[in-house]
């Protein structure tokens, strides 16, 4: 008879509930950042009918790179390796009066890799985040292809000619096109062919000191 101590990976629901955990999210409100149209993929997965696939592994490796699609997808590794790492992102200024984020800076902005979420270049939003309820944060932001797949409902940093603006992005229809919106501002339809450049906001760090 064979014995071994090997411990058993964790299920698909239980790596779903160790997201959840850290997060601190439900499950709509993640399927919502992951940019899922409902949180019924995820309860799909509790109810032991869905395992990950690796489009959600996808996904959530893009929010959370620590978390390897090795894990996500089968359960082996360590969850979150790396957590306690460190990267320095360059520190580029002023969101509204920089010449492009890609321009980068001689300041370096250090935070913890888990709060980085892929993050390439970290701004400074002096009028604040829209509906966050932050008033000056520092935003830490990644390039995104404006023709390649985007992650829906998620705010990002749009480049058009002229104009910079911080916004919602959802597919605008069939045609290709791009819908902004922000609170109180109403919908706008823009062609991805017009957009000069995309940033998705990883994250946004409140300045604590002021």
């Amino acid at each position: 008879m064979k014995c071994t101590n090997r411990k058993q990976p964790p299920g698909a629901w239980d790596r779903i509930a160790e997201l959840l955990r850290v997060t601190g999210m439900t499950a709509n409100a993640f399927a919502r950042h992951l940019g899922l149209p409902r949180g019924e993929n995820l309860y799909q997965i509790k109810r032991g009918n869905n395992g990950i696939s690796y489009d959600l592994a996808r996904r959530i490796h893009a929010q959370y790179p620590n978390y390897s699609l090795s894990w996500l997808l089968t359960g082996e590794g360590e969850a979150g390796s790396g957590i306690g790492a460190t990267v320095a992102l360059p520190f580029c200024g002023d969101v509204w009066t920089l010449d492009s984020p890609a321009s980068g800076g001689g300041k370096r902005l250090v935070v913890s890799s888990w709060a980085a979420c892929g993050a390439e270049v970290a701004v400074a939003c002096p009028d604040g985040v829209p509906g966050a309820g932050l008033r000056s944060p520092i935003l830490l932001l990644r390039r995104c292809d404006p023709a390649g797949p985007l992650l829906y409902g998620n705010l990002y940093l749009v480049e058009l000619a002229g104009m910079r603006l911080l916004r919602t992005v959802d597919a605008g229809g069939d045609d290709g096109t791009l819908r902004l919106s922000r609170e109180g501002c109403g919908d706008t339809l823009v062609d991805r062919a017009a957009v000069a450049s995309l940033w998705l906001v990883c994250a946004a760090i409140d300045r604590l000191v002021r």
